[in-house]
């Protein structure tokens, strides 16, 4: 009999998510690199990692819906706002001038693709936006409307495994160089760099380790992007017999990188350039307060009429406008009712604030301190009462939601799954890119 535990399933699909990775080669527009040593505390030559898949994908897990639950059905939702139609200049954060994108920030436009080739994607203004789709990296200045390739930042000999960008502007990109098949031999890891939208790039070395064992896996890295400066990537390399995590971090855009000594993680989440939480070794939650180099348990206060072992522990906290934190812990049954917690203090101290409706989905998303919206099971829900009564939103996003970005109160992005195959098939897991531009209310498919 197979073993249907959500976690059981989360971890199967991230195992089939590395052997996706490994298994599709990346064919690349050869390109002129600038290459440069990169700066690493703790000895870059000690053993790294290449990658982890968001902790999103228990959206995956089909959900059932509870007739009971205490939904309401008739909670209105916000004017449409529509999205502008010409690129907006970016503020970055801490510089009160604004930044205008090029005119023409990439070389060739992208055509669509074949449904399977979206990796990764998001909205990081309400028209600029990123996608990882196959072979290329694209960019949107139109809210996903028209797709254009940036020039190549990998040569054709690496393939591409996790890009984030913190705003129009600023992006990074990971990228390895496996050993031939069946061998061991030395696992590269490199990072690159632009601050013009893909135009150019400048790649360096994060690290160069021996494999862990033969055909190591590799997922996709998990990444924190906190500001244009501030960014920090946790990367895996699993083989036989142990897998082996890193925590790195830049302060300076990725113009070097630090490495983190400590705990093994198995996802990251940081809410400002010291304050940061991640799973370790033992599926526990974890709290740093100095940037990553140490880490301590951090337990949340009990749910009434919920034991803890019932909650899954997945996920970090939402900073608000003012400085709020707010997190959601789904079940670890599918269809429970999850809890949300808040923090005044950074997160040193959580307070229980409101029980999940039921049969609601895993990925949580905060608009403001009291619009909430609840996604990944049979509907998409919303709460404007900081989850007291909940509605369902009348939307076409499919079901299979596995995280959704939240650019301001209005423009929301989010990945789907559109998979077929089992959880536990070795298949790829066919993505889509959604986007909605009036809080969630109506979402239209932008898939480069």
């Amino acid at each position: 009999m197979s073993d249907n535990r959500p976690s059981t399933r989360i971890l199967a699909a991230w195992a089939s998510m590395s052997a996706r990775s490994k298994a599709r080669p990346i064919v690349r527009r050869e390109t002129v690199h600038s290459r440069q040593p990169i700066t690493a505390g703790g000895g870059l030559a000690a053993t790294v990692a290449v990658a982890i898949v968001a902790v999103g994908l228990l959206a995956v897990v089909g959900q059932r819906h509870d007739p009971a639950s205490t939904v309401s059905p008739s909670v209105p939702v916000p004017s449409v706002i529509a999205a502008a139609p010409t690129p907006m200049p970016t503020l970055l954060p801490g510089n009160s001038a604004a930044t205008s994108m090029p005119a023409t920030p990439s070389p060739a436009t992208a055509t669509r693709r074949p449904i399977g080739t979206f990796m990764a994607g998001e909205l990081v203004t309400a028209v600029d936006g990123w996608a990882l789709s196959g072979a290329d990296l694209l960019v949107t200045h139109d809210g996903g409307r028209s797709w254009a390739m940036t020039a190549s930042p990998a040569p054709s000999s690496e393939r591409i495994v996790g890009a984030a960008f913190a705003d129009a502007m600023h992006g990074w990109v990971v990228s390895d160089r496996v050993p031939a098949e069946g061998s061991s031999g030395v696992l590269g890891i490199e990072i690159h760099r632009t601050d013009d939208a893909g135009a150019t790039w400048e790649t360096a070395e994060l690290a160069s380790i021996a494999s862990p064992g033969p055909d190591p896996l590799v997922a996709f890295p998990t990444i924190s992007v906190v500001s244009p400066d501030v960014v920090y990537i946790l990367i895996e390399a699993d083989g036989a017999p142990d897998s082996i995590f890193r925590l790195f971090a830049t302060v300076d855009g990725g113009r070097s990188w630090q490495s983190r000594p400590g705990l093994p993680l198995k996802a990251i989440t940081f809410v400002d350039p010291l304050v940061g939480w991640a799973i370790n070794d033992t599926n526990a939650r974890v709290r740093t307060v100095d940037g990553g180099k140490s880490w301590i348990p951090q337990r949340l206060p009990a749910v009434p009429g919920l034991r803890a072992s019932d909650l899954f522990v997945a996920g970090g906290p939402t900073r608000l406008a003012n400085g709020r934190l707010l997190l959601f812990v789904p079940t670890a049954q599918d269809g429970g009712r999850g809890a949300f917690f808040t923090s005044q203090d950074d997160g040193s101290t959580w307070a229980f604030a409101a029980r999940g409706p039921s049969g609601a989905g895993p990925s949580a998303a905060f608009l403001d301190d009291g619009t909430w919206i609840l996604g990944g099971g049979p509907t998409l829900l919303v709460s404007h009462d900081a989850g007291t009564t909940w509605g369902h939103v009348g939307t076409d996003l499919p079901r299979s939601l596995e995280s959704i970005g939240v650019v301001d109160g209005s423009h929301l992005s989010a990945i789907v799954v559109v998979s077929k195959c089992g959880l536990n098939a070795d298949c790829a897991t066919p993505r889509q890119l959604w986007i909605s531009d009036d809080a969630g209310t109506s979402w239209r498919e932008a898939t480069p």
